[in-house]
């Protein structure tokens, strides 16, 4: 499986990437690229730009990557993801604006 096909995928499966995403989870330093030949291919994919802080604390923008037509839905979970190090955090990006009773049911089933 090659890094466009590896990018597909994770879109599949978690709705969205980001460049930080692609490096720490597929190993791909150069998403656009792979966003570009997946467009090559016939996928549509629409690139929203989120601003967010910097570990330094300095306002960052970069693009998240979905395939068109995938509407986040209000009713999904959110993800917990484990990183490279084997630590644990709530993704709430993954599902917007939630309710904490939500959040609570999410890490009583860790």
């Amino acid at each position: 499986m090659n890094q466009t096909e590896r990018i597909k995928q994770y879109i599949e499966e978690f709705g969205s990437i980001t460049q930080k995403e692609a490096v720490s989870e597929i190993g791909c330093y150069r998403l656009s690229a792979r966003i570009a030949d997946l467009k090559a291919e016939g996928y549509e994919i629409e690139t929203e730009f989120v601003t967010s802080k910097n570990r330094y604390g300095d306002k960052v923008t970069f693009a998240k990557y979905r395939f068109k037509g995938d509407d986040e839905d209000e009713d999904k979970e959110p993800k917990v993801l484990c990183d490279s190090r084997g630590v644990y955090r709530l993704d709430l990006d993954s599902v917007g604006d939630i309710k904490d009773s939500r959040v609570g049911a999410v890490f009583s089933n860790l």
